[in-house]
């Protein structure tokens, strides 16, 4: 009889750590509910403060063209360098002609792309850019002139 009492005190021990079990469980399932509904809620307030900016700052639904755009330059700006071209040439052999072009034509060479095979070129005072980038692509070797463009970030 004494195996029963054991059995007894066993068995209530077990159904102790269960239920115990079983409300970590409810509990941790609560707070994952209640993280869940802290991060939608973030979401939400997150949306309608994106959303509602345009509103607060101007007063207007939508914002004018210009409130995110910079006024345009006054007098128009130039696309390309007026002394500069880029130059990209075919290997060894289409080099040696190109820097022998570049030296007769009077022009020197700021810089040398190694891994795409080209240079930029600065040409002499007073060369017209046209004239150059048309002289430049009759040499032989030569696969390609570009202008220098001038990019600029508003």
């Amino acid at each position: 009889m004494w195996w029963l009492c054991f059995w007894d005190f066993s068995f209530t021990f077990f159904t102790i750590a269960v239920l115990d079990l079983v409300a970590i469980a409810k509990l941790l399932y609560i707070c994952n509910m209640m993280k869940r509904f802290t991060i939608l809620l973030l979401l939400a307030a997150t949306f309608v403060a994106m959303t509602s900016a345009p509103v607060i700052r101007t007063g207007r639904l939508r914002p004018r063209l210009g409130d995110s755009i910079s006024q345009p330059p006054s007098k128009p700006q130039k696309l390309y360098s007026d002394n500069t071209l880029i130059i990209h040439y075919n290997g060894k052999k289409g080099k040696k002609s190109l820097l022998k072009a570049v030296k007769s034509y009077g022009a020197t060479v700021t810089y040398e792309y190694k891994n795409f095979n080209s240079i930029s070129i600065i040409l002499p005072s007073g060369a017209d850019v046209h004239k150059a980038k048309a002289h430049f692509e009759k040499v032989k070797g030569v696969l390609q002139v570009n202008y220098d463009r001038i990019m600029r970030l508003m």
